[in-house]
């Protein structure tokens, strides 16, 4: 038996193929996923995309995450990034004069970029073992991290501890809701990695930041991430064996993923349940 990590309710089993099955929470449609259970033709590496994507995905995150704050009049002078990577968000920050955390236990093995070498305030450690002094921080972000966490209940609440009261948390994370899993099931791209190992659904993550303390939890669907993960999952169809970055990494695979995202990105307007991420937006309240 399976217990929901989000509501605390028995799972039922998806089988998703002959192969592969996740456990889904009918109540709060969390999923959660045993590699044993649900290999999917996973990769060997944890990171498998493309290096141009992610610098579309930063700067597409970056300007709704500076409207938002503008929006609602948030200072974010002194940041913290966990599963920070390549760093992208974090030297825009910089750039601005913030103060600076990141929080990083591997570095997808690339290293601490130059550019953040006596910047930032590093932690090498994961989320569940960071150690940071209490109401520190206004701006507590995690761009397609929550998925990977072994505890997410308790980072959730060390991510709240570290936040100054009114301080703004942003997660950026797979909809585990997305008509795209019913629809490519083991072959869903999201899938490949083997790190990957729960999707949250907008009921499921509002339930655990509300119990972690956060209010204002608002969850949106945006059509601009992972751009070609609908296409990705498309050759996935036809290309098992992902090798050590995956389909991504193959030629035949890009292809494939980069001629067909028009179409899914079409799709995406008038399907919004194709939308493959969600960003969450949650405060720390005042008082």
């Amino acid at each position: 038996m399976v217990i929901c990590e989000s509501c605390g309710k028995e799972m039922s089993t998806w089988k998703l193929d002959e192969k592969n099955q996740l456990s889904l929470c009918k109540f709060c449609k969390h999923v959660q996923r045993s590699l044993k259970e649900a290999p999917a033709d996973c990769r060997e590496h944890a990171w498998g995309g493309v290096g141009l994507f992610d610098h579309i995905r930063t700067w597409f995150t970056w300007r709704s995450q500076q409207k938002y704050l503008k929006k609602k009049k948030q200072p974010s002078d002194n940041v913290l990034e966990l599963g920070f990577g390549a760093g992208l968000m974090l030297k825009r920050h910089i750039a601005l004069g913030h103060k600076c955390t990141g929080v990083e236990a591997d570095l997808l093995e690339i290293g601490l970029p130059e550019y953040l070498k006596g910047k930032i305030n590093f932690h090498a450690s994961s989320a569940e073992n960071m150690n940071l002094p209490p109401n520190s921080f206004n701006l507590v972000y995690a761009i397609h991290v929550a998925e990977h966490l072994l505890e997410p209940q308790k980072v959730f609440g060390l991510i709240y501890n570290t936040l100054v009261p009114g301080g703004v948390l942003q997660f950026l994370t797979p909809n585990g809701s997305s008509a795209g899993l019913s629809i490519f099931r083991s072959h869903w791209w999201n899938l490949e990695d083997p790190t990957h190992i729960r999707f949250y659904s907008p009921e499921s993550i509002k339930y655990m930041l509300e119990k972690a303390g956060f209010t204002d939890v608002e969850v949106r669907f945006p059509r601009w991430d992972s751009l070609t993960l609908e296409g990705a999952s498309f050759a996935r169809c036809f290309l098992h064996h992902s090798g050590k970055h995956g389909v991504m990494s193959k030629k035949t695979g890009k292809l494939l993923a980069l001629f067909s995202a028009p179409f899914f990105a079409f799709v995406r307007l008038f399907w919004g349940r194709l939308n493959p991420s969600m960003e969450i937006y949650a405060r720390k309240p005042t008082a």
